[in-house]
């Protein structure tokens, strides 16, 4: 695998950590998901000991070490105010990260969906992880749910004029709903 191959897996597999922490935060899951934590942290190791890293992939990699560190930090954070009693607001992400986020809605804005591909596996793999919870028909496939994002985008932004759409799905009862407005 090569090092830009390893980088965009931890990439992908830090956004599904700190969905799966969210849920857990939320009360959707019943442990911490320790498994990907430690995955995450061998990659990190594995990439810190890289010798043939350029200096723009070792500028990802730091960004994206950073992340975690900061990540691990909320969760830290979180989990001593939940052992104190003190746990009273779902996790937010640290700056630049900020999506409103629990078990039950979603809502992220999208301005570019070809250069947001992130944005949009997250809304997939909170799609799928609803309906899955909801005992829905499976989701459908992300190439045909990207399809549909990208096209809702250019509609809503050409439709209000405006530079983003922002997408929100939310669990309402036994029904999972999706809405698109201006950004």
């Amino acid at each position: 695998m090569t090092i830009d191959e390893q980088l965009q897996l931890l990439e992908d597999w830090l956004r599904q950590l700190k969905i799966e922490y969210d849920m857990f935060f939320g009360g959707g899951r019943k442990l911490p998901p320790y498994d990907l934590k430690v995955r995450i942290e061998k990659a990190i190791k594995r990439l810190l000991e890289e010798r043939g890293m350029s200096h723009a992939q070792r500028f990802r990699y730091s960004n994206l070490a950073a992340r975690y560190n900061s990540y691990q930090e909320m969760w830290r954070r979180i989990t001593a105010q939940r052992e104190e009693g003190r746990f009273t607001e779902r996790p937010t992400a640290p700056a630049g990260e900020a999506r409103p986020y629990s078990e039950d809605a979603l809502s992220i804005s999208i301005s570019s969906p070809e250069v947001e591909e992130s944005k949009i596996q997250d809304l997939y793999r909170f799609l799928s992880a609803a309906q899955q919870r909801l005992g829905d028909d499976p989701a459908p496939s992300y190439e045909a749910f990207r399809q549909f994002i990208v096209a809702k985008t250019d509609s809503v932004k050409k439709q209000l004029g405006c530079q983003a759409v922002t997408f929100s799905l939310k669990v309402e009862g036994k029904k999972l709903r999706l809405t698109a407005q201006k950004g």
